[in-house]
């Protein structure tokens, strides 16, 4: 690798600078906010940071598909840690490709870090290190506003019905690919970035916070918050790790206490997964846990490709589960969205499966516990108005006597709003558009039914945003 630099986000207001550090092997570490550019072969002074930074570099490589097949390992006083988000351009400069990754949380005072790549399980010797000192915790600092990103429609429409709009509000960018948002009930919202860290968005919509990395050689899966959170505190977190050569999924509850996740009690361990495949989870009113995950291969009598597993806060298999099997219901071989209909006690579920139809599912949880075993979902069709299926699902109104119920979906880039009948038959569906420049990939509520999504831009990253109902 050549080129490797250490680029702090900046104030608007403020011009890039750079503190550059040359070694002999090629490599140049590059910091700072304001200032002008200068470099020493032999700078000894630590550079100082306070949190947020992205680590970039030149990557050399042969191909495109080399590029693809790198990774890369962050070292902090020479302990191995987790660069989060890493990214590579894949149009090669006169150096080389542009990679970047962001720095865990580090603690206050001086330190030094390195970089390595690895190919095929061959790890290239340590870049020379750079002397940092953190005047600011990564875990109170974090994706600003501040960054350069298109801004949102301040108002939105529902194409077929202009009297209902949504007021968009911008919550964080520039952040890495998004996943299980998660809205707090105070007003804050949760989520994973790049299967690497969890943020949380504070209310003021300030900034993003780091409230969990992941630990080296795993991968953040799924994330809910807790149906009495209030109360407990809790946040559900799974995660996969390579465990005797296999991918096994594990289920943490953390305690949420001022943006910071900590007292992890793992609840479930070595659960069937498969690598690289989210494992959404959602939370009944009675707490209890419920997962999507691939099929346990080892699993018989199932004739779908994926599976649902409900377990208490504690992790052990509820009374109301038939044959004492954490498996409740059949769902999709390649899942991506989980969510549960308080009101009426059901649960939907979308994915990809090659053989189960429709777009997505719903399943009765008051079925789970009598009847045929696993509880078998009812499927839709004609939501997506491609082939790419649907990438998340969340309830906007539940169903009343008088009305039907509203679901929210991402789909093809697109926020469309989905009315299904007490019959289970599609009503409506509408579109609403969240701004020019945006792609939707993941729609979440809070209990209000207002919506938050996570969208990607057209330079690749992601942004948070909130949409509050306006009727006019």
């Amino acid at each position: 690798m050549e080129g490797l630099r250490l680029l702090r986000r900046c104030n608007r207001r403020q011009a890039l600078g750079r503190v550059a550090l040359a070694f002999a092997c090629g490599l140049v570490l590059l910091v700072g906010c304001g200032g002008g550019d200068g470099s020493s072969s032999d700078r000894v002074e630590p550079v100082p940071i306070r949190g947020g930074e992205r680590l970039a570099w030149n990557q050399a490589a042969d191909s495109i598909a080399q590029l693809k097949s790198l990774t890369f390992r962050l070292y902090i006083d020479g302990t191995e840690s987790t660069l989060a988000a890493t990214q590579c351009d894949e149009v090669p400069g006169p150096l080389g490709f542009e990679c970047s990754g962001m720095l865990p949380p580090i603690s206050s005072g001086q330190h030094l870090l390195e970089l390595t790549s690895v190919l095929g399980g061959v790890e290239s010797q340590r870049s020379p290190s750079l002397l940092v000192i953190v005047t600011g915790s990564a875990t109170t600092t974090g994706v600003s506003l501040e960054q350069s990103a298109p801004l949102p429609q301040p108002m939105s429409c529902a194409t077929d019905r202009p009297a209902v709009c949504y007021a968009v509000q911008l919550l964080a960018n520039g952040l890495g690919p998004v996943s299980a948002l998660s809205p707090i009930p105070d007003g804050r919202v949760m989520f994973i970035e790049d299967g690497q860290q969890i943020r949380v968005v504070a209310r003021d919509a300030g900034s993003s916070l780091i409230a969990l990395p992941a630990e080296p050689g795993r991968q953040l899966t799924g994330l809910a918050i807790d149906s009495q959170f209030e109360k407990s505190r809790s946040a559900f977190v799974a995660w996969s790790e390579l465990a005797r050569g296999a991918p096994g999924l594990n289920i943490t509850r953390y305690r949420e206490v001022e943006n910071l996740l900590g007292e992890g009690a793992t609840i479930a361990t070595a659960l069937p997964t498969a690598p690289d495949v989210a494992t959404p989870i959602a939370i009944d009113d009675e707490g209890l846990v419920y997962v999507a995950s691939p099929r346990d291969p080892n699993t018989s009598g199932l004739n779908s490709d994926g599976i649902v597993m409900r377990f208490n806060r504690d992790g052990l298999v509820p009374r109301s589960n038939q044959n004492a099997s954490p498996i409740v219901a059949e769902g999709y071989a390649v899942p991506r969205g989980v969510t549960i209909d308080r009101s009426h006690r059901t649960m939907w579920l979308t994915g990809s499966d090659h053989e189960r139809g429709g777009d997505i599912s719903s399943v009765d949880l008051r079925g789970l516990s009598r009847g045929a075993w696993p509880g078998r979902p009812v499927a839709f069709d004609g939501i997506s108005p491609t082939d790419d299926g649907i990438e998340s699902v969340a309830i906007a109104k539940p169903a009343t006597a008088e009305t039907d119920l509203q679901l929210l979906v991402a789909t093809a880039g697109r926020l469309r709003e989905v009315n299904v009948t007490a019959r289970r038959t599609v009503s409506k569906i509408s579109d609403i558009p969240v701004g020019d420049g945006y792609f939707v990939r993941v729609v979440a509520t809070d209990r209000d039914g207002s919506p938050y999504v996570s969208a990607t831009t057209r330079d690749g990253s992601t942004s948070v945003l909130k949409l509050t109902k306006s009727i006019r």
